[in-house]
């Protein structure tokens, strides 16, 4: 939603507001709209929660600008409060606050790195029982800061950080991850789950690190991370990566290299019992065009394409591997899903580990295969720019 139609939406609801009479404390114009939440831990281990609340005064001008007349205005304000649980913390919110606290419109929901390490299973309740909770707030973990940190940032483009993380992650071809995603992903046998997860940098500003891996067995904390790379991989294992961008160095000449875009991504996961021992198939496929090519191979000669297919195989099966192997011996957080798709390949074999799945999960076999085919011709330019 653009800054602009927000503004209209929130003066529309106090316009119905101020017709419909205001003997009722939770119309429109008595509450703040909360656009994003930031979970930490303090220091001293309370639980802390960050509210990003739009200011209706600073938003909605019509020629560009935030605020109808021109001129800047701030148009969020930030107030933060501790609790025992998400509630409390509401409440002690509120005290500091005139309208009340309305979580409807909420698009983001952050977790600093040293809560989410803490884990966050008894911190789900209220976001679940609260029956104007947003439940398609996307959940992001915030890596080596606390998540207010990234709510007091100003957005570039948008009104609010939390509409331009949610902006970033579309830009970026990157998969949300809902509350309910989550949840789901958290009931679901034989599966862990993982989110996104951004940083900041120097300057302070948010940027996409890859995404946190959370192990329910433990309380659902926060084991690891991986990078950008790592959870394009992990995406496409799980069905939910629309594209995956390659580039390597390729040919005989020093710096020749090449960049290729895929789409039309597919997996398979085929699982079955050798020997006592549950073993896994893994086949992933993609089709791709060349959108650069800095090498002397000629991608419309069969040869040379082959040539390039099997160095972009040989490299994307050496790194899923090393992920899986990285994710079974140090995370020990089944991500991918081996378990679930063994529970509904075999549910009279699930039965005899089921509840023991993170103990089999590292000890998986699992075979990987990479099929990635490239476009004879993309783009204007088929063969390689000769300027000698």
């Amino acid at each position: 939603m653009s800054a602009h139609r927000l503004g209209l939406l929130l003066l529309a609801l106090v316009g119905v507001s101020l017709i419909a009479g205001c003997g009722n404390r939770r119309e429109p114009d008595h509450l703040a709209f909360n656009m994003g939440d930031g979970l930490d831990m303090t220091k001293d281990g309370k639980l802390e929660v960050s509210f990003q609340i739009a200011l209706p005064s600073g938003i909605g001008g019509g020629d560009g600008t935030w605020g109808g007349g021109g001129a800047a205005h701030e148009t969020y304000e930030l107030t933060s409060a501790k609790g025992i649980n998400i509630y409390d913390a509401i409440q002690h919110a509120q005290k500091e606050l005139s309208r009340e606290l309305f979580p409807g419109h909420r698009e983001v929901i952050l977790i600093g790195q040293p809560l989410a390490e803490h884990g966050i299973a008894h911190l789900l309740d209220e976001f679940v029982r609260n029956p104007r909770s947003e439940l398609r707030s996307k959940l992001l973990v915030v890596k080596d800061a606390e998540a207010k940190d990234v709510l007091a940032q100003k957005a570039i483009f948008e009104p609010f950080m939390s509409m331009g993380l949610r902006r970033q992650q579309d830009i970026l071809r990157l998969r949300h991850v809902y509350f309910h995603d989550f949840m789901s992903d958290t009931l679901t046998e034989g599966l862990d789950p993982y989110v996104p997860a951004i940083g900041l940098t120097a300057a302070s500003k948010p940027y996409y690190y890859g995404s946190a891996v959370f192990n329910k067995a433990m309380g659902l904390k926060t084991v690891g991370f991986l990078d950008a790379n790592e959870t394009a991989y992990a995406n496409w294992i799980t069905g939910k990566q629309a594209g995956y961008e390659c580039s390597l160095p390729i040919g005989g000449g020093n710096g020749d290299n090449i960049s290729v875009t895929f789409n039309s991504l597919r997996k398979s996961i085929r699982t079955r019992k050798a020997q006592d021992r549950i073993m896994v198939d893994l086949h992933l496929s993609g089709i791709g065009a060349i959108v650069e090519n800095n090498s002397t191979l000629n991608p419309t000669r069969a040869p040379d394409r082959r040539t390039i297919e099997q160095a972009i195989n040989r490299k994307t099966k050496r790194e899923i591997e090393t992920l899986i192997a990285k994710v079974q011996r140090e995370y020990r957080a089944d991500i991918f899903g081996f378990g679930e798709a063994y529970h509904r390949q075999h549910p009279l074999q699930w039965k005899k580990v089921s509840g023991k799945w993170n103990d089999r999960f590292p000890e998986l076999r699992v075979a990987v295969q990479v099929e990635l085919t490239c476009e004879r011709n993309s783009g204007l330019v088929t063969s390689p720019i000769d300027v000698n």
